[in-house]
């Protein structure tokens, strides 16, 4: 009998690049907020659409080439 492979989605694969989200209980005095730290854009979008249904603030997502969507663009497209 021939041995049969089950397919998975393919791997996020490690390119290097750093995708941060900014995010907070509720917005710091200090300025300073909490880092999540994806490894893709997409990853960082569906991190931050997560913290925003928990009820956190979304402050920012920034890559590479820096700030990607701010916080009238996460609420707005999020």
């Amino acid at each position: 009998m021939p041995h049969r492979t089950s397919f998975k989605a393919a791997p996020e694969y490690e390119t290097g690049e750093r995708w941060i989200v900014l995010w907070e209980t509720r917005r710091p005095e200090s300025g300073i907020w909490s880092q999540a730290i994806e490894k893709s854009q997409a990853a960082a979008v569906e991190r931050a659409r997560h913290l925003l249904k928990l009820g956190f603030i979304v402050y920012q997502i920034a890559g590479p080439a820096g700030v990607f969507l701010a916080e009238a663009e996460i609420a707005q497209r999020l």
